[in-house]
């Protein structure tokens, strides 16, 4: 059975407790679990897509002012060396964050497993908060697994949540920025960083897809199952 959004939901943090999460991620003070904590807390609610325009200043001012970022290998466990990407926060065995410049898609107008990023899957929860730039992300229906793929369009301050273990990827378009965020870091030019969706049987390209709703007003509830 699929939830609704419910506009009265008590689960979820003010902006002002998601800025200070944010912060405390980027300053690598954060915990795994309180990581999952806040991804859980936005998926049992269906309210994944949140707004955070200021989360992305805070990335800027450390972009600006750190002139030592070392690079996070992004792309090179795909073999894909275009991508530019930045370490901005890691902890052994704990979070960790890293800033992505996607390049353009090579096969725009291609199915989903043509992307940059062939559809994929993580071993932890993950948060993704869109920089620059516009893309659309692409992501398992929670109530309708492999059957359907919520279509999410995303901008500058939009800020992701999705559990471990759900096929997901981006449309990148013409090229977007991201902060890729992981509740327990594993190095991106790692091949244990990502599992192709292809590897356990799940085929984005031959689900149903649905948008996500609304997503400036955050109460769309998501489309029910059909039977």
């Amino acid at each position: 059975m699929t939830a609704s959004i419910s506009p009265t939901a008590t689960l979820l943090p003010s902006n002002e407790a998601l800025l200070a999460f944010w912060e405390a991620l980027l300053a690598g003070s954060l915990a795994t679990h309180e990581f999952e904590d806040m991804v859980g807390r936005h998926w049992q609610e269906r309210r994944f897509l949140r707004r955070c325009p200021a989360a992305v200043e805070q990335v800027e001012e450390i972009m600006r002012a750190r002139h030592d970022l070392e690079s996070a290998g992004y792309g090179h466990d795909i073999g894909d060396m275009r991508f530019e990407s930045l370490l901005l926060t890691r902890s052994i065995g704990g979070p960790s964050a890293i800033h992505v410049r996607a390049p353009a898609e090579r096969h725009p107008d291609g199915p989903l497993r043509t992307r940059n990023r062939e559809p994929h899957v993580h071993d932890s929860g993950r948060i993704a908060l869109i920089t620059a730039d516009s893309a659309t992300f692409f992501i398992e229906h929670p109530g309708r697994r492999g059957e359907a793929v919520l279509r999410v369009a995303v901008a500058r301050g939009d800020m992701l949540f999705w559990p471990a273990g759900l096929a997901h990827t981006f449309d990148a378009g013409k090229g977007f920025s991201l902060v890729s965020a992981m509740a327990r870091h594993v190095p991106p030019a790692s091949t244990e960083f990502a599992l192709p969706a292809s590897a356990l049987g799940l085929d984005l390209d031959a689900c149903e897809a649905f948008d996500y709703g609304d997503i400036e007003a955050q109460i769309s509830p998501l489309p029910p199952a059909r039977h």
